[in-house]
C-alpha cells in the first residue's frame, strides 16, 4: 500500500517502533521503503526519518549522502521542507563536521520557531545540544534545552533515541535537563575544588590535573597523549591508570578515549566559551586566578598559558578600560596592559594617574634591571 495517501504515515510509525525497540535494520527498512515511493513534497521529511536512522546505525555516510540528496531537492521546494533539509543535513554533519553542522541546526531551529513544529524542534535542539556536548560547552547545551524545554519536557526514553539518536552525550544532555545542570563541578581557576552532586572536596594536584585534561577534552583523548600531557618526555603509563582508577572514585571516567563520563561544568572551560562568543567582561569575571598554578604537567603548562594570553589578547582588543584595569591588576606588571589601559582612559579620569603611576614603576624596574 505504499504510495497511497496516509500510508506513509503508517510505515514510518513501523520504522519508529522498530528503532523504539532496537531493532535498527528493520526501522531502515521501513523508512527505505517510504522514500521509494515518496513524492517530491513528502521526500524531505521521509528523508529525515531515514537520516536519523543512518546516523543511530553509526552510518554516518549513507546519513550524509540521503541528507545531501534532499537538501538537493529541497532548493525547489516550500520554506518548510528546506528547513527540514538544513535540519537533516546539519544531524547529518554534526559529528564529521561541527562548525558547518551547528550552523545548519542553529538556522534550521530559528526558522522552525516561526511554524513551530514540535518534533523537529526537539530534534533540531536535541542535536544541537549533543554537539555542544561533545565540545565541551556544556552552559550552552544547559541553557539551549532550558530554553526549548516546553518541547522536550514529555519526551521518554525512546522520543530521546529517535529525535536525539544514542551515545554518551545524548545521555549526558539528558541527565543535565532532567536535573537542571551538571552533577559535576570543576574549579580549578586558583584553586582545586570538585562538587560531585552532593559531595564536596578539594582535590590532590594529581587528580586536578587529570581532570583538567580531561575537560579540555570532551570527546577524549587517548592514553599516550593524556600521559604526555601529565608528564612528558617521561611518561608512565602505570602511574597514570593508577591515577585515573584512584579518580574514578570520585568522577566517573570513560576509557578508549578517557573521557569524563558525565557532564561537567569546569571553570576554565566556561571562561574559553564565553570568550569564544565574544564575553569578555563575563569571561573576566569568572577568571579567578591562573590554572593550577603550582602545576607544572606539560598539558595543563599549555592550557594554562593558551588561557592567559586568550583572555589577554580578548581584553586588549576589547577596548575596554574597565575590563584592562581589573585584568592589569590581576598581571601585576605587565606594561603593555597598563599603557593600553592608559591609552583608553578619559583624560579626567580620576584612574590615569594609578595607570601613569604604575607604568613609571615598571619602566624603573626594567631600566634597573629588576624587571
Amino acid at each position: 500500500m505504499v504510495g497511497i495517501p496516509t500510508m506513509e504515515g503508517v510505515v514510518s510509525t513501523l520504522g519508529d517502533l522498530s528503532l523504539a525497540e532496537g531493532r535498527f535494520d528493520d526501522g531502515v527498512s521501513y523508512y527505505k521503503l517510504n522514500l521509494d515511493g515518496a513524492s517530491r513534497r513528502m521526500y524531505c521529511v521521509l528523508a529525515n526519518d531515514l537520516v536519523n536512522a543512518h546516523l543511530l546505525r553509526g552510518e554516518y555516510d549513507s546519513a550524509l549522502a540521503v541528507a545531501s540528496e534532499a537538501s538537493d531537492i529541497a532548493e525547489f521546494s516550500s520554506g518548510y521542507e528546506r528547513t527540514v533539509a538544513n535540519l537533516s543535513l546539519g544531524c547529518a554533519m554534526a559529528r564529521a563536521q561541527p562548525e558547518e553542522g551547528e550552523k545548519l541546526l542553529r538556522a534550521a531551529l530559528s526558522a522552525l520557531r516561526v511554524q513551530p513544529m514540535g518534533p523537529h524542534i526537539a530534534q533540531a535542539t536535541l542535536h544541537l545540544g549533543r554537539l555542544l556536548i561533545r565540545q565541551g560547552r556544556f552552559e550552552e547545551a544547559r541553557l539551549l534545552v532550558e530554553e526549548h524545554a516546553q518541547f522536550i519536557t514529555e519526551l521518554g526514553d525512546s522520543g530521546w533515541l529517535l529525535l536525539g539518536g544514542d551515545g554518551p552525550e545524548v545521555a549526558q544532555l539528558k541527565r543535565m535537563f532532567r536535573s537542571g545542570e551538571p552533577e559535576i563541578h570543576l574549579r580549578l581557576l586558583g584553586k582545586r575544588y570538585l562538587r560531585n552532586r552532593d559531595h564536596e572536596e578539594t582535590l590532590s594536584l594529581r587528580f586536578a590535573e587529570l581532570l583538567a585534561m580531561l575537560a579540555a577534552n570532551p570527546s577524549g583523548i587517548r592514553g599516550g597523549e593524556l600521559a604526555l600531557a601529565l608528564y612528558g618526555d617521561g611518561a608512565n603509563t602505570s602511574t597514570m591508570k593508577a591515577t585515573i582508577s584512584r579518580t574514578r572514585k570520585l568522577v566517573p571516567i570513560d576509557s578508549q578515549p578517557y573521557r569524563i563520563g558525565e557532564a561537567c561544568l569546569t571553570d576554565f572551560m566556561q571562561v574559553l566559551e564565553l570568550l569564544r562568543t565574544g564575553r569578555v567582561q563575563a569571561a573576566l569575571e569568572l577568571y579567578r586566578g591562573p590554572l593550577l598554578p603550582e602545576s607544572e604537567a606539560p598539558g595543563v603548562v599549555d592550557l594554562r598559558e593558551h588561557l592567559e594570553e586568550s583572555l589577554r589578547q580578548a581584553v586588549l582588543a576589547s577596548g575596554d578600560p574597565d575590563a584592562m584595569i581589573d585584568l592589569a591588576n590581576q598581571q601585576g606588571d605587565d606594561l603593555e596592559l597598563w599603557e593600553e589601559t592608559r591609552r583608553h582612559l578619559p583624560p579626567n579620569d580620576p584612574r590615569r594617574p594609578l595607570a601613569n603611576a604604575r607604568i613609571r614603576r615598571i619602566r624603573k624596574r626594567w631600566s634597573t634591571g629588576q624587571g
